[in-house]
């Protein structure tokens, strides 16, 4: 994942605050139903590294189990370009 920061109040989730990268991106994944609505008091989710208030990022990296495909589908979910097409310009998920 990146994203330009200045836009944000950091990375990380924040009880005070809903201006952060993580609350977009927990957003948009409930919108696609990636994710259940008790996200993310899931303990799955973990986060590699976290930014302060303006801070911009390259390739922050966050692991979480999301919902796959039934294995009736022909193609895998596409989920960076699923995330990306809601995501602010500003946020980008580079790979999944």
């Amino acid at each position: 994942m990146c994203y330009l920061g200045w836009n944000y109040d950091g990375m990380s989730c924040q009880a005070e605050n809903d201006n952060s990268v993580e609350e977009y991106l927990f957003k948009i994944m409930h919108t696609v139903s990636l994710i259940p609505r008790s996200f993310p008091a899931d303990p799955s989710f973990t986060r590699a590294g976290r930014t302060d208030k303006g801070v911009s990022a390259m390739g922050n990296v966050i692991a979480l189990n999301l919902r796959t495909e039934p294995s009736s589908e022909k193609s895998p979910i596409q989920y960076c370009k699923m995330m990306n097409a809601l995501l602010p310009d500003d946020i980008r998920i580079i790979g999944c």
